[in-house]
């Protein structure tokens, strides 16, 4: 056996390359550090892509009316405001025909979102609240 291998090297795999001082040559530590820095970088990529995903319609707030909501009222309690933010434009009652409409939010504390407008439809207690993107109505 080659002195210069380990016995977890296979006959097929060149030794590292030695300098006269015993050292492992300088060409095999820069291809190490570039297939470090090449893996790190495709790591951030896969992170930045995940992020990218987190952020895309399916995690956007879908949730129902805890309590009914009459007409004109500027708030309404749901069961979740988890995928909801301030600002997000919501649907409620989506294909309920004559009582489906479009909201903003203008603040969420616990489980209340407060509107930047009055409702103009009555929405009984379950129905559906959605973020809205504007895509699919």
């Amino acid at each position: 056996m080659d002195p210069s291998r380990t016995e977890l090297q296979s006959a097929n795999e060149p030794a590292p390359k030695m300098n006269t001082n015993g050292e492992i040559d300088s060409d095999d530590i820069t291809l190490a550090v570039v297939m470090i820095l090449a893996l790190f970088a495709l790591g951030m990529s896969i992170w930045a892509l995940v992020k990218a995903y987190d952020k895309k319609d399916h995690h956007k707030g879908m949730t129902t009316l805890k309590v009914g909501a009459m007409s004109n009222a500027t708030s309404i309690t749901v069961n979740s405001t988890k995928g909801f933010t301030s600002e997000d434009t919501i649907i409620l009652g989506r294909g309920k025909e004559g009582t489906e409409e479009i909201a903003v939010i203008k603040s969420i504390t616990g489980n209340t979102i407060y509107l930047k407008s009055p409702l103009k439809n009555n929405h009984l207690s379950g129905c559906t609240v959605e973020v809205y993107d504007g895509d699919d109505y």
